[in-house]
């Protein structure tokens, strides 16, 4: 379990190299431009698609910093999850608008599919926001253009393989398990 911990950490520290430094050499490189005017006084509208550009690199900095804070958190037992009852709207408002706008910028078709009866999910409102967006962002930076996301969130199925018994309430007056309306109990699934 330490060997696959520190694979995994090795695996990730060595991709952060690539997603630090991308967003910093164009935050420096637009910077520079307009600090000393390369393009001319009078291009003010270049000058403001770089400012965006740099707004836009320091958002994607400011995640992968959260991602390292959130990574030392649990690493150190210091992550704390607190599960409540949310808005399914809620929760993936964000990680979808930041995903529909990257897929289209990479030519990358997009969809979700949400179960029409499952209008609250059981979560962490700041935990998995983070991590659904860390996931779509991963799935779409690793698609081809042309290629297809998606992002399905369902009822746990109780025949589904891998599903334990604790994973569902079970109804008063039956040996089965089975997801119980109204529980929050949900799966997410991102495809490419």
């Amino acid at each position: 379990q330490r060997a696959a911990a520190a694979t995994a950490r090795s695996h990730f520290l060595g991709r952060m190299n690539h997603e630090l430094r991308t967003p910093l050499n164009a935050i420096i490189g637009f910077s520079e431009l307009i600090r000393y005017q390369a393009l001319g006084p009078a291009a003010i509208d270049r000058y403001m698609e770089y400012v965006n550009d740099i707004h836009v690199s320091g958002l994607h900095l400011l995640r992968l910093v959260d991602d390292l804070l959130d990574l030392a958190r649990i690493e150190t037992g210091g992550f704390d999850v607190s599960a409540r009852l949310c808005p399914l709207a809620e929760i993936v408002r964000h990680p979808v608008a930041a995903a529909r706008k990257l897929a289209r910028q990479g030519g990358v078709h997009f969809s979700l599919e949400a179960a029409p009866e499952l209008t609250e999910i059981r979560a962490d409102p700041d935990a998995l926001p983070r991590a659904l967006t860390r996931l779509l962002i991963d799935a779409i930076d690793a698609a081809l253009p042309g290629g297809t996301v998606r992002l399905i969130i369902s009822r746990p199925a109780d025949t589904e393989a891998g599903t334990a018994d604790h994973d569902h309430p079970q109804r008063p007056g039956t040996g089965d398990s089975l997801p119980c309306p109204g529980t929050g109990a949900c799966r997410i699934v991102v495809e490419t």
